[in-house]
């Protein structure tokens, strides 16, 4: 699709705060998203154009397109590497709570303040919804912000398998301790049941014992 003459582009702000975008026509204000639903505006391919070329919007995901109308936007725009550079909201949250080497090595590559902030606000968001975040991530990501809050923009953090292993979830641990239980349960249940099965054994044995005697002694007496 050719979009420079495309007057209703729909762009959307996924961040938890206020985006302005000036075109070269228009002036538009993005409210921020509402529970985690991105704001909409339609807005003229040319300003888009416009802003693109001044404000870095646009390049790191401030604002951000339609899904299906991504790769045709950002080409046109000139941002080959987008799916290396931008930021989206599923990004941010997939890199926290699923982290791999490439993930975190991602995080620590960012240069931009304002891209930080968004990775650190949903990681504290989710630490507060008491949702899985690894210490190590959470590690990482306060590292980085202080790098970046000191003018540091080239990382001298490392990043190490070790940093993104996941531990087990609440789930899998309340999981294991249902197994335990359950096993602890079977051997008391199999060590009663050999017990009394013993037990049993033993009585009978002893029966069968004094019942010859007592068979004995009156074949003794006979005899007498």
């Amino acid at each position: 699709m050719n979009y420079r003459n495309k007057k209703d582009v729909r762009v959307y702000n996924e961040c938890p705060f206020s985006v302005n975008l000036v075109g070269q026509r228009h002036e538009l204000v993005f409210p921020p998203c509402v529970d985690g639903e991105p704001t909409m505006n339609f807005v003229d391919f040319e300003d888009i154009e416009f802003a693109n070329a001044r404000y870095n919007e646009f390049k790191i995901g401030l604002l951000t397109f339609a899904e299906e109308e991504r790769d045709e936007i950002y080409q046109s725009l000139g941002i080959k590497n987008w799916k290396e550079t931008v930021w989206f909201n599923k990004d941010i949250e997939d890199t926290i709570l699923h982290p791999t080497v490439d993930k975190m090595q991602r995080v620590i590559d960012i240069r931009e303040a304002i891209t930080l902030e968004r990775v650190r606000g949903m990681m504290v968001r989710f630490v507060n919804e008491k949702r899985d975040v690894s210490q190590n991530v959470i590690s990482i990501i306060n590292a980085r912000y202080r790098e970046l809050s000191s003018g540091m923009t080239t990382s001298k953090i490392v990043i190490r398998q070790s940093d993104v292993e996941a531990p087990a979830s609440s789930d899998e641990v309340a999981d294991l301790k249902r197994q335990l239980a359950e096993m602890q349960e079977m051997m008391k249940q199999m060590i009663a049941n050999n017990t009394q099965s013993q037990t049993e054994q033993d009585e009978k044995s002893e029966k069968s014992e004094n019942t010859g005697v007592k068979r004995t002694a009156r074949k003794a007496t006979a005899k007498k």
